[in-house]
């Protein structure tokens, strides 16, 4: 079984998490890492821990990737223009599988700022793969992360996929 170094903290940061029982709603898949970030995760780099702040030192100790020529900011819109202008998605409805795309979810604070991200799982309506901070990476319902610390989902992209 993958751990989770601080399991009390980690419920009480997430408490819409269930991880055993009929309701189940989110699976681990890694072991705790902070080489990358939920951030990376969706951008499918698991070298680098990206964050749209010049000179931010990540967790790993290694400064903070953004790609070159993409907004500094943490708006919902500023994330959507850098995955456009790095990796050609485009902003989308819905969670809903559409055959020939990848999709990916954009958490939001109440404060308006980007929190999370993860990659729709295709063949799950409903579910998502995403990295937890410096923690598991996990597959989960989309709703299971909704709480005071990422807010919720605001918005969907989508790219054709890349075989």
């Amino acid at each position: 079984m993958f751990t989770i170094q601080d399991e009390t903290s980690f419920f009480e940061t997430f408490p819409n998490l269930v991880e055993r029982g009929p309701i189940k709603n989110f699976t681990r898949r890694s072991r705790e890492t902070d080489d990358y970030n939920c951030i990376a995760y969706a951008a499918g780099d698991k070298t680098r821990w990206w964050w749209p702040q010049r000179g931010e030192i990540a967790p790993n100790g290694n400064e903070a990737y953004w790609p070159k020529g993409c907004p500094l900011g943490f708006s919902v819109g500023d994330f959507i223009q850098t995955f456009s202008i790095a990796l050609g998605y485009a902003e989308c409805d819905n969670h809903e599988t559409e055959r020939g795309y990848q999709k990916l979810a954009i958490w939001e604070r109440h404060n308006r700022k980007v929190s999370h991200m993860a990659i729709l799982i295709p063949h799950r309506d409903g579910w998502a793969m995403s990295k937890i901070g410096e923690s598991v990476d996990i597959e989960h319902r989309l709703d299971a992360l909704d709480s005071d610390t990422y807010g919720s989902v605001a918005a969907f992209l989508k790219r054709p996929k890349r075989w």
